[in-house]
This record gives C-alpha cells, sequence and structure tokens, in this order.
C-alpha cells in the first residue's frame, strides 16, 4: 500500500508523530531532496551532517537519510563552494561568461538554489578541454595535491 492511499488525516497522524510535521510539510521537503538529488551536484557541496531542530542532535544530511529538515540551506557547504569559485580563473572567457566572482557571491547570499545553478555551471566548466582553475590551484595539484577537495564527506553515500 502506498502513502498515498491512506486518507490525509491518517498521514498527518503519521508525520506528527515521526517528524512532529505536517504531511505538506514533509512532502515539500521531501520534493525538495528528490530534486536535488536529481541535480547530481559534488559531494562537497554538501554537508555531511545538518541540524535538526525537531531531534535538537545532527543528522545525516537528508539527501542520504531522509528527514524533513526545515531549512534547505544548511545542506550546503557554503564556504567549501565558496573556495571553489576563488580557484576559478575569471579571466578566461568560458568562466566569465556567467557573471564574475562577485556576482556570485551576491547570488549565494540571496538564495540556496543558486548553489545548484554553480554546480551545473561548473560541470560545464569541466567539459571545455581548457581548465577552468588559476595557474596557481593547478601547480598546486601537480605538485602536492589540494587541500581544498580533501575529506569531510564519503562520497559512496551519494
Amino acid at each position: 500500500m502506498f502513502l498515498s492511499a491512506i486518507p490525509t488525516d491518517l498521514q498527518d497522524l503519521i508525520f506528527e508523530f515521526a517528524w512532529k510535521k505536517r504531511t505538506s510539510e514533509v512532502r515539500h521537503a521531501l520534493d525538495v531532496v528528490l530534486q536535488l538529488k536529481v541535480h547530481n551536484l559534488p559531494a562537497n557541496f554538501y554537508h555531511a551532517m545538518v541540524w535538526s531542530w525537531i531531534e535538537q542532535k545532527f543528522v545525516p544530511l537528508p539527501l542520504v537519510v531522509f528527514s524533513p529538515v526545515e531549512e534547505f540551506r544548511h545542506f550546503f557547504n557554503f564556504p567549501r563552494i565558496r573556495c571553489i569559485l576563488m580557484q576559478l580563473d575569471f579571466r578566461k572567457r568560458h568562466v566569465k561568461s556567467m557573471g564574475n566572482r562577485i556576482f556570485w557571491l551576491k547570488l549565494f547570499q540571496n538564495h540556496w538554489s543558486f548553489a545548484v545553478q554553480f554546480g551545473h555551471f561548473l560541470k560545464l566548466l569541466q567539459t571545455f578541454p581548457i581548465s577552468p582553475y588559476c595557474p596557481t590551484y593547478e601547480e598546486e595539484l601537480t605538485r602536492s595535491g589540494s587541500r581544498f577537495w580533501g575529506g569531510a564527506f564519503p562520497l559512496e553515500l551519494l
């Protein structure tokens, strides 16, 4: 039996017991999580754990283990996303085609969904034969590996 076959009042009782949320709130959170999974952003765009006010503790990222976390902005690791933004070489034509650093930083402050757009932009940049990164970052990769891309999130969970 599917959950949608159960009457709405009973669904509300189930979700109230499980997460202290109404059916509409849980469905909205589930829709957003499913949309984020469809976009298939790099794993380093996300935090491994997010704060849940319902459970009063850190829980796994809802893309891995679903829970209706209220604030979708907390899914994203904005310091790491800004770091990736700073590594891009905006002197190159294909990098600056979608705006400059200041433009992207202002967008990140406006709404969390711009992190998704930046992820798509980064994927597009990586399809070009010319590297979108600054020469100093390229040199760091060849000599010692990257301090920016390491650790924290287990990629196999996505």
